[in-house]
């Protein structure tokens, strides 16, 4: 059965923050005195995903807790000491350092993707800013949808914004494709909910299961498809 709709991660899928978030986590843990490696985030990341979800934020303070906990609990999952501390140094250094942009293969893949596709839709564990950085960063205009998880309230890999999202698009869970950089919430996660899924892996990261490492050859699979 053909692909019909694709669904898209936003963090990590279609932008980055430059530097990267975990580019500056590694940093300030290293002048803290604490060797910490990419492989090491995303275990970290695995095991934090798994417990900590965001909700709406209706306070700039409500979302500063909750980046530092997020930060916190992958700190504590690598046996970090200081990690109530260290989270908030992190926080106040990537909220300085690190800025919003698109990766470079992400515009073509898009333009590509909408003369592959009938239906193309943002799902991504995102705050209510979602919309409005699409639209900053100039792609809102190629999707049909755009759901954040706190707005929908549900989070990946929750099964309830991939059935939402199939909803949207209005065809059956195994006619739509998933793609995201979370193993655990983007990959799992649809296919426990019934989808495709493909992994978008941009740092080389060890996984078991298939990748691509740009989104343009997501063009040529389904193409072969």
């Amino acid at each position: 059965m053909s692909v019909r709709a694709v669904f898209l991660d936003f963090g990590g899928t279609l932008a980055h923050r430059d530097p990267e978030v975990w580019d500056v986590f590694i940093d300030v843990c290293r002048r803290s005195g604490f060797t910490v490696t990419k492989a090491d985030v995303s275990r970290g990341r695995v095991l934090a995903d798994r417990t900590h979800r965001s909700e709406m934020f209706p306070t700039r303070e409500l979302m500063e807790e909750f980046w530092t906990g997020w930060f916190r609990l992958i700190l504590e999952n690598l046996a970090i000491p200081g990690a109530d501390e260290l989270a908030r140094r992190i926080y106040a250094e990537v909220k300085r350092r690190s800025k919003l942009q698109l990766y470079p293969d992400v515009p073509d893949a898009l333009e590509a993707l909408r003369g592959e596709v009938r239906t193309l839709g943002v799902v991504s564990n995102y705050n209510c800013m979602l919309e409005s950085y699409c639209n900053d960063l100039g792609i809102a205009g190629f999707f049909d949808f755009i759901l954040a998880s706190d707005l929908v309230r549900s989070h990946k890999p929750d099964s309830g914004i991939f059935k939402l999202a199939v909803s949207e698009a209005g065809y059956s869970a195994s006619e739509c494709l998933h793609v995201g950089d979370s193993p655990w919430a983007d990959f799992e996660g649809a296919r426990r909910a019934g989808l495709r899924a493909i992994l978008i892996d941009r740092v080389g990261l060890p996984h078991s299961s298939g990748s691509i490492d740009d989104l343009r050859r997501l063009v040529d699979i389904l193409k072969k498809a």
